[in-house]
């Protein structure tokens, strides 16, 4: 029995980068605006999908990939992250 590694073959489509990560943040629009202003590279533009996410793609100057996230529930005016609601409705912890 082969055991498997962080360093086994990654299909092409997935190729190595330095890291990859993904975050959640209040606004996703304005954050993607503020790290595309400081010098980060699209990597895809916000888009809602099937999903509830709202997500889009930089690269930073370390070539570090970031998905930067708003997760909606209904209403586009309605916002909510993991940490919880922002609206007119409290925070879930």
């Amino acid at each position: 029995m082969r055991a498997h590694s962080l360093a086994d073959a990654a299909p092409p489509e997935w190729p190595a980068v330095p890291s990859h990560g993904h975050i959640y943040v209040k606004d996703q629009d304005l954050t993607n605006r503020g790290t595309l202003g400081a010098g980060a590279a699209s990597v895809h533009e916000p888009v809602k999908k099937r999903d509830e996410d709202k997500r889009g793609g930089v690269k930073d100057a370390a070539g570090t990939t970031w998905q930067i996230a708003t997760i909606y529930y209904g209403r586009i005016d309605r916002k909510r992250t993991p940490a919880g609601i922002i609206g007119d409705r409290p925070a879930i912890c």
